[in-house]
């Protein structure tokens, strides 16, 4: 019995990766495109880090996580969208969001940028 109950309070850790460098005005929408247009990857469900402002706005804070389907879609994201360009800035793509982003990136393959 408490086997069972141990096993339904384990989650279960989907495939994501974590995105950094991203422009500020960016929304769910252009991360989504951006991983299908440059790396045909369809996320199971995107989410951008905000913060609150003054008077209840929030704004992103240039950070987000992308989960999909499965642990193929995660190293082809690496290996496709790291560095490529969405709204004039290279996304940094991590599978952990405590690795240190490389103070020296820079972005080599501009042909791929979605706008």
């Amino acid at each position: 019995m408490a086997s069972q109950e141990l096993k339904r309070n384990v989650s279960v850790k989907k495939p994501s990766v974590f995105v950094s460098n991203l422009p500020f005005e960016i929304s769910e929408a252009v991360v989504r495109d951006a991983f299908w247009e440059i790396a045909e990857i369809d996320p199971e469900h995107v989410e951008l880090l905000k913060k609150s402002l003054f008077g209840g706005r929030t704004k992103t804070c240039g950070l987000g996580v992308v989960t999909l389907h499965s642990e193929e879609e995660v190293k082809k994201a690496m290996e496709k969208l790291d560095g490529q360009l969405v709204l004039g800035r290279p996304m940094i793509i991590r599978l952990n969001k405590f690795e240190s982003d490389d103070p020296n990136y820079i972005h080599v393959d501009a042909s791929a940028a979605v706008k």
